[in-house]
């Protein structure tokens, strides 16, 4: 998938790649369409989702969410301990 101007980086282009694997190609072009045209007015992390307000093609807002797996305090602990390697 082409990430345009998105995911410069060989690290970016992977994490995106990974994130997006299952993603609606359609809905992701339309996403970075709007990202691109400043049309994203807010994206907030809530636990384990990542919240956004879009402002759509007739200036009416939307809010979108990604919602990723919660992990285990084991998982979570796991994870920070790689990080701090």
């Amino acid at each position: 998938m082409d990430f345009g101007n998105f995911g410069s980086t060989w690290w970016c282009k992977k994490w995106l790649e990974a994130l997006l694997a299952d993603a609606d190609a359609n809905a992701v072009a339309t996403g970075m369409r709007y990202a691109v045209r400043g049309q994203v007015t807010s994206l907030d992390i809530v636990d384990n989702r990542v919240i956004s307000v879009v402002k759509g093609p007739n200036d009416g807002l939307h809010n979108n969410y990604i919602m990723f797996p919660r992990f285990s305090s084991e998982k979570c602990e796991l994870f920070a301990s790689l990080l701090r390697l």
